[in-house]
């Protein structure tokens, strides 16, 4: 999720929501495994300084750490998606695949969100086969001058869980 703050005229402006992951496939485990978000990953509530340059938002999925460019004015912290796995395989290694990359949607210009990351990097279920991991990833808006009205700016992604 992201929101965006625009301070032109003094009005509030809430430019991308994102959620990450509502879509999980899975292959080959012996059981059919179970996703539960626990907070998805947040892009956080941001200012667009100006639209006709980017604005770039990296949520770090190894720790609650981000990083902004200078277009880019941070009102609420970003903060990493964090999901759980149960029903799976006991003491399983798997691997997650991503798309290339998603785009947010909302009332204006739209958001790449690519560059998907996860923690920690050696993912295995535990005995009773559950784990929980963490995503971050990259929103990147246009920068070419469109507007970003008020509203939500959000999508979802189908991941692939590999055991």
């Amino acid at each position: 999720m992201l929101q965006c703050l625009n301070p032109i005229a003094n009005r509030t402006f809430k430019a991308a929501t994102f959620a990450v992951l509502y879509g999980a496939f899975v292959s080959s485990p012996a059981t059919a495994l179970t996703l539960d978000t626990t907070q998805a990953l947040f892009f956080g509530t941001i200012v667009m300084l100006d639209v006709n340059t980017q604005s770039i938002i990296t949520v770090n999925s190894a720790d609650t750490g981000y990083s902004v460019n200078a277009n880019t004015y941070v009102v609420d912290a970003p903060a990493r998606g964090e999901y759980t796995i149960t029903d799976a395989d006991p003491s399983s290694a798997y691997t997650i695949t991503f798309p290339a990359s998603g785009t947010l949607i909302g009332p204006g210009g739209s958001w790449t969100v690519d560059t998907f990351t996860t923690s920690p990097g050696s993912l295995i279920t535990d005995g009773a086969g559950e784990d929980t991991f963490f995503i971050g990833a990259t929103a990147t808006s246009l920068g070419n001058g469109t507007a970003y009205p008020d509203g939500n700016y959000t999508d979802s992604i189908d991941i692939t869980f590999n055991f």
